[in-house]
């Protein structure tokens, strides 16, 4: 049942009839409520949900990392969303109803930091990655002080694991302690944050690598 909190000229919040309101970054919607259709769906309609279903699998143990680094205040869109739009544009392929998530064109996370050049993961001793770039402080906006995002993926497993902070640009390599994965096959992707934490740079694929 909707709530009006503040009488009848104050915002909605919840369902209330054939309307539904909501806040969001400080500002209320009202929405009319989708009509339920008896009609079947489309082919295309079919082959989108497939799609929309496996990203929504992809991004769901990271939901909490991607609302904050696809964040942008100046664009009317959730960070979780915008990572999910990414993913449905660029890195799904197949054909229904056998879809995939081609992991080296997926990115952990979106702004205007440069990476690193020739970012790279490799595994470690004792069940480590071993993630190295080379420092290119000064292009741009990257400083010798930008923190690290290391990102790790395990299908089988269908979990994440990421640090923030563990290094930063300049030390030009860092390591990770996966003994949890041993066995097992991961996606690695690296990234920056800037000191200030107001840049973020798009968190790139290094590699897909087996935990010895």
């Amino acid at each position: 049942m909707g709530r009006l909190p503040n009488g009848p000229n104050g915002p909605l919040i919840g369902k209330l009839g054939t309307m539904s309101g909501a806040k969001w970054k400080n500002r209320h919607y009202v929405r009319s409520l989708p009509e339920k259709s008896g009609k079947p769906r489309s082919e295309g309609q079919i082959i989108q949900q497939a799609k929309f279903a496996l990203v929504s699998r992809f991004l769901k143990p990271m939901k909490e990392l991607v609302a904050f680094s696809f964040d942008d205040p100046d664009i009317n869109m959730t960070g979780y969303n915008r990572a999910q739009s990414y993913i449905l544009k660029n890195a799904v392929y197949g054909v229904y109803p056998d879809y995939r998530i081609h992991y080296p064109s997926v990115i952990i996370s979106s702004g205007f930091l440069p990476n690193a050049i020739q970012p790279a993961a490799a595994v470690g001793n004792n069940g480590s990655v071993v993630f190295n770039w080379t420092d290119n402080s000064g292009m741009g906006k990257a400083g010798p002080d930008d923190i690290t995002l290391l990102f790790v993926y395990c299908e089988a497993l269908k979990v994440c694991n990421y640090r923030v902070g563990d290094a930063i640009r300049s030390n030009g390599t860092v390591s990770y302690d996966l003994r949890p994965y041993k066995g097992k096959t991961v996606q690695t992707w690296l990234g920056f944050i800037s000191a200030d934490d107001k840049d973020i740079s798009p968190g790139v694929f290094t590699g897909e690598l087996e935990i010895g």
